[in-house]
């Protein structure tokens, strides 16, 4: 057995200190960016609802089980007509399933619709993507695995039929194709002409894969590109296509990222696959093999949380009758468009370059909350310095890395 010398241990020990040594002295409110929380909304939801919203009323809506582990009626119906707003089309609340978070919901699609014989379970994904299509992916116990695909146009990021073309082509042990719109880690807005052709590609030629969208940031974008998102369901492909077209896109958003209520966990998937439906309302069909939810076994949504959601969407302002949830994403679109230009300029400052194409929709700039800018100068806390030596590329430009392991 080889053994390491005390001499080389110091070396190392030496060489370590060095690479994350700080400037002295110490920051003593460090910034955290590695985890992206977004912080825009606290005060509003704060000031309009949650301080004054009342306790609930007893047992029943705090410790017992809600009526509905994959959300109540009410909740969904509240979601769905939230979602209809933003989506501009009609969100049915029949085929809206909830879950303990966006990442319950896609395990649970992948867990549901995955091929049983074992092949052909391949997850495409553009990069640079969230990390946590790698663990949905690989969760499924009949060859799951995540096959990141780049995109043709490095300057805009922009996804293109050509790329999915190219993607499918090279891997045909693909089930699913994730698409993440706005893009997490980037941003961008997907074109939505191209994104048609997308649709209308996939689902015409291969009638085996599954499309899911994940619209968690369908909110976080600038006001001057609100109108650019559209929705996998507003799709001419979605709406005029036939019904087992349909079966396969599926939807997911959830209230962590727009809202800002990460410890909420609450996400929802909208299908209308029937297997999806089985699964989740196992007593209103004899097409999944037991009688109990999905949800209910492995990602409910909790009592408690219900009861204060059900309450935040249906909450008005005093002063108009406006809802309190609508007029605070206009405010958070509003804040981040301040946030997006004020880390920019810091940025400009320093001599860094990153990537512009966002639409003031990026998980970077909402990493970069303002408080980052309210000193004279940028705190290089470790999370920060290690947040740079995993984004700067060769060029210098700032991006994610690509997810390839």
């Amino acid at each position: 057995m080889k053994t390491v010398s005390v001499a080389f241990l110091v070396l190392l020990a030496s060489a370590v200190e060095t690479m994350f040594a700080f400037p002295e002295p110490l920051p003593t409110d460090p910034i955290l960016l590695s985890t992206a929380q977004n912080a825009l909304t606290y005060n509003y939801f704060t000031a309009e609802y949650f301080s004054t919203v009342p306790p609930p009323l007893g047992p029943l809506q705090t410790v017992a089980y809600p009526a509905g582990s994959y959300g109540t009626q009410n909740l969904r119906s509240l979601v769905a007509g939230m979602l209809s707003e933003r989506f501009d089309v009609e969100v049915n609340p029949e085929r809206l399933y909830g879950t303990a978070g966006v990442t319950a919901a896609l395990d649970s699609l992948m867990f549901i619709l995955q091929n049983r014989n074992g092949v052909n379970n391949g997850v495409l994904t553009p990069t640079p993507f969230w990390p946590g299509f790698k663990w949905t992916a690989e969760q499924l116990k009949n060859n799951g695995i995540l096959i990141p695909f780049e995109v043709s146009n490095q300057e805009t990021m922009q996804l293109t039929v050509e790329d999915v073309k190219n993607a499918i082509e090279a891997n045909p042990n693909a089930r699913f194709l994730i698409i993440c719109n706005p893009s997490n880690p980037l941003g961008v807005i997907y074109d939505k002409e191209e994104l048609e052709n997308i649709y209308s590609y996939v689902l015409d030629t291969y009638p085996e894969m599954h499309i899911i969208s994940d619209e968690m940031y369908a909110h976080s974008m600038s006001p001057e590109y609100y109108d650019d998102f559209v929705s996998a369901l507003a799709l001419p492909s979605y709406t005029n296509g036939t019904r087992e077209q349909r079966q396969r896109v599926h939807v997911v958003w959830g209230f962590a990222k727009d809202f800002g209520l990460n410890g909420f966990k609450v996400g929802f998937i909208h299908s209308e696959n029937p297997e999806v439906f089985g699964a989740f309302r196992p007593r209103d069909t004899v097409y999944y093999p037991t009688n109990q939810s999905l949800s209910f076994v492995m990602t409910p949504i909790s009592s408690l949380t219900t009861y204060y959601l059900e309450g935040l969407l249906s909450a008005t302002a005093n002063n108009d009758g406006e809802k309190v949830w609508k007029r605070g994403m206009q405010r958070y679109a509003e804040e981040l468009e301040i946030s997006y230009f004020a880390v920019k300029e810091r940025l400009d400052e320093a001599g860094i370059s990153y990537f512009e194409y966002n639409h003031g929709a990026s998980k970077i700039n909402m990493a970069l909350l303002p408080r980052i800018i309210t000193n004279s100068q940028l705190t290089w806390s470790f999370p920060f310095i290690f947040f740079f030596k995993k984004v700067v590329n060769s060029s210098g430009s700032i991006s994610l890395v690509h997810q390839r392991q």
